[in-house]
């Protein structure tokens, strides 16, 4: 899922940065999976922990990553489980 996708689901599609910010603020990862959302363009992204522990958990989930100049980015999609 993309920023801008949960900020739509959330009543307000125009809202992706702030829901970026929302979810670097996120006290509680274990219950709100916030490393699951990803850029628009198939970059993961950032992650308040870390980019390596972001890479680890996505990997975890079974989501293939390649890394291209520097920029992480999304290969193969993510199982549907019902989470973020």
């Amino acid at each position: 899922m993309t920023y801008g996708e949960l900020a739509a689901k959330a009543g307000n599609p125009r809202a992706a940065r702030a829901t970026g910010q929302i979810l670097n603020a996120n006290k509680n990862p274990g219950k709100i999976p916030c490393y699951r959302v990803v850029r628009k363009d198939g970059s993961i992204g950032g992650y308040s922990r870390g980019l390596k522990r972001k890479i680890a958990l996505l990997k975890a989930d079974g989501i293939k990553l390649k890394n291209r100049g520097g920029q992480w980015i999304i290969i193969g999609a993510c199982r549907n489980d019902g989470g973020i």
